[in-house]
């Protein structure tokens, strides 16, 4: 995913879609929050992107919803670009899903508990 300065979506690639269920053009020109499931607080989100402010770069696990509703874990990395004045142009956001990671871990857990 690539937005602006502002963080609104500019482009995102065929993989976006697939896995969020949303076609380029629904996605183009929408905040990222649309994606949102509402399991992180708000001082998730702020503390990433002051991460992301002042560091250039978050990443993380973030649970976030399909269009279909289902929600899903991602690791998600988030990049700040700047031109040669040093301010930021765009942001980068590079996410995979997680789900069966999760469901791996979650099994090992339950079978070291019996």
């Amino acid at each position: 995913m690539l937005t602006d300065a502002k963080a609104s979506i500019i482009n995102v690639n065929p993989a976006f879609c697939l896995l969020t269920g949303y076609s380029r053009e629904e996605a183009i020109g929408k905040n990222p929050n649309f994606l949102k499931s509402g399991y992180q607080p708000e001082t998730f989100y702020r503390d990433m992107w002051q991460s992301v402010l002042e560091q250039g770069h978050w990443r993380g696990e973030i649970w976030n919803q399909r269009k279909s509703g289902d929600i899903y874990p991602e690791l998600l990395s988030i990049a700040a670009v700047h031109n040669p004045a040093g301010a930021i142009t765009n942001y980068i956001g590079i996410f995979s899903d997680i789900s069966l990671l999760k469901e791996q871990q979650n099994n090992l857990e339950r079978q070291g508990s019996l």
